[in-house]
């Protein structure tokens, strides 16, 4: 596979894991006294842990910077279905909290895995 193939699987299978994290943890435990505790502690950390698995594989590129645009986009339609629109505010956070940590894993490993 050529790396542009290769970074394209790895975005998919990170959006994958983000996109099940913002729909069915919110989903399990929906309605609950701990939503705000999923919102902010829970959906950043996993957000920050897998953008920096990101950074480390693929490195900064092209591709990967699309990246935290699109976890944004997963988090818009979650922030009407589980909580208000209130949540809103977390859209530029998480894209803020992705960019910053695929950076962190381009800076440990500059070259990428692939």
């Amino acid at each position: 596979m050529k790396r542009t193939e290769q970074i394209i699987v790895y975005i998919g299978y990170a959006l994958l894991a983000v996109a099940l994290l913002f729909f069915a943890l919110p989903a399990l435990n929906y309605p609950s006294e701990v939503d705000l505790f999923v919102l902010v502690i829970v959906n950043i950390a996993v957000c920050v842990l897998v953008s920096v698995i990101l950074g480390l594989v693929t490195g900064i590129s092209k591709l990967s910077i699309i990246y935290p645009i699109m976890v944004g986009l997963l988090f818009y339609p979650t922030a009407f279905i589980f909580y208000n629109d209130s949540a809103l505010i977390y859209v530029p956070v998480y894209i803020i909290i992705c960019v910053v940590a695929v950076c962190v894993g381009w800076l440990i490993n500059p070259k990428g895995l692939i």
